[in-house]
């Protein structure tokens, strides 16, 4: 064969067969006629020798993300990454794109998805399309999955490039009242619970919840009065932990291993998150207090707290994050106050915080944020009064 011209024949089923060599290999197309065939090839063959030829695949969009999840995603991020990843394929690409090939999907394929999803995207029967916020994830997705294609070769450009979305506006975080807090306060420092305790750090410290229940005995340290946030815990979609690049454990009891789900002990979110939180008093007296209720547990007998954690059931197994969400709302109510999430602990801490000090390198790094810059927009509304401040003595 000739590699500059090709070889062209006809089959018998009528076809003209055209082929040529790509990479060592031999490589056939099909047209109706001889003279399709010799003008396909010269373009193929042209293409080839200027370096921009991109052979054909036989990969859908759906199967190609499939196996860019597998190769690439669960072995370089995070299980709530490439957990969250495997739901917007499965509920969203898929059904949407079902057989388009990888290298036909157009930016105008792309933008009406886009489109459809902001109007009515929804996944769970109810009406209305998903936030700015979950179509930037998608799109990411997309993205890096349409970048690897064309690293490898697949595609001739990324189509995600061209896909417009609205401008997001930062939500506004749902804040306690001042009132509210010290409500919140004093009733659980009243309550000798687990979750009445953790309220009070999270008040008191800005964690996370992940960060609060994966709190463990040996990263408490009362002498000098602080804690090392070194882990995270959450529920996840059962996982090959041991094949994953972070080191996460399971650590839910066997009870639990026919699940879906499981607990999760893993590294905390970002580098800036592994941190040294300096503890005021009440979190300090919270942390006492969790002592004597570990005492009492143990005294009850069939206290096996193996992970040493300092939230914990009774028999010592991790505190599940759904139990404790709900456990922290039956606080909320049986204090009187509105319902809301426990990351509201976190928006309350930072907000206090900016209005003590204008110090955001500090506030953010006890926030474990990965950038200064993600605190101040996140938490540039609590300005407001300083703004007013500096208005009123402009002559």
């Amino acid at each position: 064969m000739n590699q500059q011209t090709g070889y062209v024949r006809q089959r018998e089923s009528g076809l003209w067969e055209g082929q040529y060599i790509y990479q060592k290999q031999k490589c056939s197309i099909y047209r109706p006629s001889e003279r399709q065939v010799r003008d396909a090839l010269t373009g193929i063959i042209q293409s080839i020798a200027e370096h921009r030829y991109i052979k054909p695949t036989q990969h859908t969009l759906v199967s190609w993300m499939k196996e860019w999840y597998r190769l690439y995603a669960t072995k370089t991020l995070r299980p709530g990454t490439f957990l969250s990843y495997e739901s917007i394929i499965n509920r969203h690409i898929a059904p949407y794109f079902g057989a388009t090939h990888l290298e036909n999907t157009s930016v105008r394929q792309l933008q009406e998805f886009f489109n459809s999803k902001l109007t009515a995207g929804r996944c769970d029967s109810k009406p209305g399309g998903l936030s700015i916020k979950t179509l930037k994830n998608v799109k990411y997705l997309l993205n890096v999955t349409f970048e690897q294609a064309f690293y490898e070769r697949l595609i001739a450009f990324n189509p995600v490039a061209g896909v417009k979305l609205p401008t997001a506006e930062h939500p506004e975080q749902n804040v306690m009242t001042t009132e509210e807090k010290n409500r919140l306060c004093d009733y659980a420092e009243r309550i000798d619970t687990m979750a009445a305790k953790g309220i009070l750090l999270l008040l008191s410290c800005g964690l996370r919840k992940g960060e609060l229940l994966a709190l463990q005995w040996h990263n408490v340290d009362l002498a000098e009065n602080r804690i090392f946030i070194r882990k995270t815990m959450g529920r996840l979609k059962v996982f090959d932990a041991e094949n994953s690049a972070y080191d996460y454990k399971r650590v839910d009891g066997p009870a639990s291993r026919k699940n879906k789900t499981g607990i999760f002990l893993g590294p905390v979110k970002t580098a800036k998150a592994n941190r040294i939180v300096y503890l005021p008093d009440r979190a300090r007296q919270a942390l006492i207090s969790l002592k004597a209720i570990h005492t009492r547990y143990e005294e009850q007998g069939a206290f096996h707290n193996l992970h040493g954690f300092v939230f914990c059931t009774p028999q010592g197994q991790p505190y599940d994050p759904r139990n404790f969400e709900k456990d922290f709302k039956a606080l909320l109510n049986a204090a009187g106050l509105r319902t809301m999430n426990p990351h509201a602990t976190r928006h309350t801490f930072a907000t206090e915080a900016m209005q003590i000090t204008t110090d955001i390198v500090t506030v953010s790094e006890i926030l474990g944020h990965a950038k200064p810059s993600t605190t101040l927009d996140m938490y540039s509304h609590t300005f407001d009064d300083r703004k007013r401040a500096l208005m009123a003595q402009i002559k």
